[in-house]
Order: C-alpha cells, then structure tokens, then sequence
C-alpha cells in the first residue's frame, strides 16, 4: 500500500516534468533550425556570388534523397534529415578546427587555392563550372588542386 501512495505521486511528477521539459526545449530547437536554415542561406548566397555555377550543384545535392534506400523502406527516416544536415555541419566544423590546429600551412594553402579559382573565374574569365568536388580538390590541394582542376577544364575532362 505504501509503495502505491509512492509510486503513482512518482509517476504523475515524472511525466509532468517530461511534458514541460517538452514544452521549453521544443520552441528552443525550432528556433536553433530555423536560426541554422538561415546562416546556410546567407553561406548559400555568398558562396553563389563567388561560384555562380556552384549553386546548381549545391542545391542538387541538398535536394535529393541522401538515404535513398532506406527513406523508401521508412518514409519516417526523412524526419530526421535536419538533424543529419545539422551533424554533417558540426562534423565539417570539427575537422576544418582539427586541421587548423594541425597546420597553419595547410590553411593559408586551402586558402589560397580557394582565392585562386576565385581569381580564375571572375579576373581571367576562365569559364569552369565549379562543383563540389572541384572545391574540395582545390581546398585539400591547394595551388596544385587549382593548376590540376584548370589543366582538367583544357582537356575538357570533367570532374
């Protein structure tokens, strides 16, 4: 009898706490996304400045089903993909934090592989269409990424 009168005084305050813990965080977390939706939207828009191309890429990317086969076997999967979206972004900030600590000469040649196709595209009016694989190439590379990629575009080969 005493474990009852315990028990279900437990259970009623264990519940009203989850409730109300439900009630707080979910504003707060909408609010986070929606706070993100907009931070990716202003990175979207400078980046398509600088890439006019890029944007396309970008977009099919962010648009198509990244869990292709198990979204149709779950529809319910498709939920969760801003939390992916968000663990991708924290995951993306983590390594360029480990290789900033790893190396400033890394950095300043990403950076300038990076500055460097900018220049390409918009000083010399070479006209390559910039993916996301020819970024990444020139931000793992460098100069090096750069000179390849541009050789690449002369041979008509693309990436």
């Amino acid at each position: 009898m005493k474990i009852s009168r315990l028990l279900i005084p437990y259970i009623l305050t264990s519940l009203s706490i989850q409730a109300s813990a439900r009630d707080i965080l979910k504003p707060m977390i909408d609010r986070f996304m929606e706070i993100m939706y907009l931070f990716f939207k202003k990175i979207l828009a400078i980046i398509g400045l600088l890439f006019p191309s890029l944007d396309n890429s970008i977009l099919k990317f962010l648009s198509s089903d990244l869990l292709y086969p198990l979204s149709e076997w779950f529809p319910f999967i498709r939920m969760f993909y801003p939390l992916l979206y968000l663990a991708l972004f924290f995951t993306v900030i983590a390594i360029i934090a480990k290789l900033w600590s790893m190396s400033k000469r890394y950095a300043i040649n990403s950076i300038s592989g990076i500055i460097l196709l900018i220049i390409l595209i918009h000083g010399f009016g070479v006209e390559i269409e910039v993916t996301i694989p020819k970024i990444i190439i020139s931000a793992i590379f460098g100069i090096p990424g750069v000179i390849f990629i541009l050789i690449l575009h002369y041979l008509e080969i693309s990436i």
